[in-house]
C-alpha cells in the first residue's frame, strides 16, 4: 500500500468516524481499524486524533471564514452612497456559498470538543461588528439610525442561524420535522427514529449553540378540533 493510498484510507475511515459519532465520540481505534492500517502507520502521519482532525477541516473553516470576511470587507469597501443598493446581495451569495460548501465537510457536524467549536459564533460576532459600521455609514447618509445595543444585535443575528441549526440537524439526521426558537432557546425535532444524543448535541453544538437538556416523549398528533 502506498502512502497515499494509505492516507487516503486513513481520512475516509476517519470521516465515517467523525460524522458518525462526532469528534468527542469517535474512537482513533476504530478509524485506525476500519482504515486497515497499523497504529504505528498512523502516527507516521498524525501525532493524534485531535490532528486528524484538524487536517479535515482546516482547509473548509479557512475558506469558509475567508469567503465571509471576504464578503463583509468587499461590501464595507464600496463608496458609501453605493451601499445601500448592495446591501444583502454579497451576503446573500456567500450564504448559499457557506451552507452548500461545509455540508460536505466535517466543520458543521462535529465541531465540540475541538478549536472549531464556536466557529459559527465567531461568525456571528464579525457579521455584528459589520452591521454596527453599516449603521454609521447610513448616518453619515442622513438616515436616521437608532442606537443599537450590541447584545441585540448579536440575538438577531444569531436568530439569523435558527435556520442554520434547522439544516444541520436535518442533515444530520433523518427527521420529519425541525424547527428552533433563540427566544426560547429551544429545537424541537420530530422524527420517527431514535436520535443519538452524544450525536445531537454535535451536530447543534458545532453551529455555536450549546445544548442544555435533551428531552423525548411520543408525538401525539391533535386534531383540528382538540381540548
Amino acid at each position: 500500500m502506498d502512502d497515499n493510498s494509505t492516507l487516503e484510507k486513513i481520512h475516509e475511515a476517519a470521516q465515517a468516524e467523525f460524522l458518525e459519532k462526532g469528534f468527542l465520540g469517535a474512537s482513533l481505534r476504530n478509524i485506525v481499524k476500519s482504515a486497515g492500517v497499523t497504529t504505528g502507520a498512523f502516527y507516521g502521519y498524525y501525532s493524534s486524533k485531535e490532528a486528524l482532525f484538524a487536517a479535515l477541516v482546516e482547509p473548509c473553516a479557512a475558506a469558509v471564514m475567508g469567503r465571509f470576511m471576504t464578503a463583509q470587507t468587499d461590501f464595507a469597501q464600496l463608496p458609501k452612497e453605493e451601499q445601500p443598493a448592495h446591501m444583502g446581495q454579497e451576503s446573500g451569495a456567500c450564504v448559499d456559498w457557506m451552507i452548500g460548501y461545509t455540508y460536505e465537510q466535517l466543520l458543521i457536524c462535529c465541531g465540540p470538543g475541538t478549536p472549531y467549536e464556536h466557529f459559527g459564533y465567531n461568525m456571528v460576532e464579525v457579521e455584528v461588528e459589520y452591521a454596527d459600521r453599516y449603521c454609521d455609514v447610513l448616518r453619515s447618509l442622513g438616515h436616521t439610525v437608532p442606537e443599537l445595543d450590541r447584545e441585540l444585535c448579536h440575538m438577531i443575528a444569531s436568530g439569523m442561524c435558527e435556520a442554520h441549526v434547522n439544516n444541520a440537524v436535518r442533515k444530520a439526521f433523518p427527521v420529519k420535522k425541525v424547527t428552533s426558537s433563540h427566544s426560547n432557546g429551544k429545537t424541537v425535532i420530530l422524527t420517527e427514529h431514535d436520535i443519538d444524543e452524544a450525536a445531537l448535541r454535535s451536530a447543534i453544538g458545532a453551529t455555536g449553540y450549546e445544548v442544555k437538556t435533551v428531552s423525548k416523549e411520543l408525538y401525539k398528533k391533535e386534531g383540528l378540533f382538540h381540548r
